[in-house]
């Protein structure tokens, strides 16, 4: 099976798990175990967003590291700027909207910055299962008259892809684009259906001749239900391509990977596609959709008597704290405030091996709100 990649997100989707999170201080570790193991690319998230990603990266830019290395970065000016003004080359960014003039509209200055900045750019189209099959071809079509653009990458950020829906979709794009492009697939779990979706694909792949990336975190950890596993993908390998798994990535190292993850005493990320689990947020971009939109679900939480969760931990965002300063701390602080708040958080996370509680935000919050 030469069409088959494995791109690592543990760095940055996996920190977005509301039960388990990758030791922080184990990166290093972490990524050289990858690397023993064969991952092909992996993704970190972005270096600025704390006094620590930063620190981490400096030490990771002087590994020798076979697998190909993204940092992310959300589309808006300001992070993506701030990677080329410190010579970043390798970006991973996503596009979300829901019309394809509004997602060509958003896509335009991404790329356009990025051909002038020789940028390599691997770009994804947000909730791309939910889009008819020819709003995806035409973006990714339009994308790729940019020659910046190495990687394009479908990402199922609800979970609602199904086996059918990615054959009509790959099948399209197979014969739109050029077969030099890989094609990354990014499976969340809201439906259960990351393990049978990645068995579909990997049968495509073969049908098709087209090269396809795979993003996995460990133990699948990731926003609500996670994302495709380690576990799911190795063992789907094992059961139809035992030769060309077992040939391609050292999998007996694995293990000491999974000893990385901090989990308390126990540790127990539920899979399943509806329990408590299922309607956590800690990703910042998510927890502002959830909060102006009550995005990012494609299940309701009420149906099944949960409400939604949102975090306290090292990736809020400045509209999280202004919204969880008024249900838990009753206070109505500003934009400013907000930001300041913010970075105390995410530089507390170095420190400690929990997520923050109510108490711990309000303290810090009323902190600020009194100076």
């Amino acid at each position: 099976m030469k069409y088959i990649r494995l791109l690592d997100t543990t760095l940055r989707e996996g920190m977005q798990s509301s039960v388990g999170f990758l030791l922080l201080g184990n990166e290093i570790k972490f990524l050289k175990l990858l690397d023993k193991i064969g991952i092909d690319f992996i993704e970190y998230i972005h270096p600025y967003s704390s006094s620590h990603n930063l620190k981490t990266f400096s030490k990771i830019k002087k590994i020798n590291l076979k697998a190909k290395l993204f940092v992310h970065s959300s589309p808006n000016k300001q992070d993506f700027n701030l990677l080329i003004d410190n010579d970043f080359k390798n970006i991973s960014t996503f596009i979300k909207g829901n019309s394809e003039s509004n997602l060509i509209k958003k896509a335009t200055y991404i790329l356009q910055i990025s051909e002038k900045n020789k940028i390599n750019l691997r770009i994804s189209l947000e909730d791309s299962f939910s889009k008819s099959d020819r709003i995806i071809c035409n973006f990714f079509e339009f994308v790729l008259q940019y020659k910046c653009v190495s990687q394009i990458s479908l990402s199922d950020s609800t979970g609602v892809c199904t086996p059918q829906k990615l054959e009509s979709v790959l099948t399209m794009l197979n014969k739109k684009i050029d077969k030099n492009i890989p094609i990354e697939l990014h499976f969340h779990n809201d439906h259960g259906l990351a393990a049978a979706n990645f068995y579909q694909a990997i049968l495509l792949s073969k049908k098709l001749k087209r090269n396809i990336i795979f993003s996995i975190s460990l133990k699948g950890m990731g926003e609500r239900n996670g994302i495709l596993s380690y576990g799911d993908v190795f063992s789907i390998l094992h059961l139809i391509f035992k030769d060309f798994l077992l040939e391609r990535y050292k999998t007996k190292i694995y293990q000491k990977v999974i000893a990385l993850i901090y989990y308390g005493n126990k540790f127990n990320f539920d899979r399943d596609p509806i329990s408590e689990n299922s309607f956590s947020h800690t990703a910042s971009s998510h927890i502002t959709d959830v909060v102006i939109k009550n995005g990012y679900m494609s299940i309701k939480p009420e149906l099944f008597g949960y409400s939604y969760a949102l975090l306290i931990s090292n990736l809020i965002s400045s509209n999280a704290v202004i919204y969880l300063s008024r249900q838990i701390c009753k206070l109505d602080i500003n934009i400013k405030q907000a930001k300041s708040i913010v970075l105390k958080i995410r530089n507390l996370y170095p420190k400690r091996k929990s997520r923050l509680s109510n108490d711990e935000f309000k303290q810090i919050v009323t902190e600020e709100y009194l100076k």
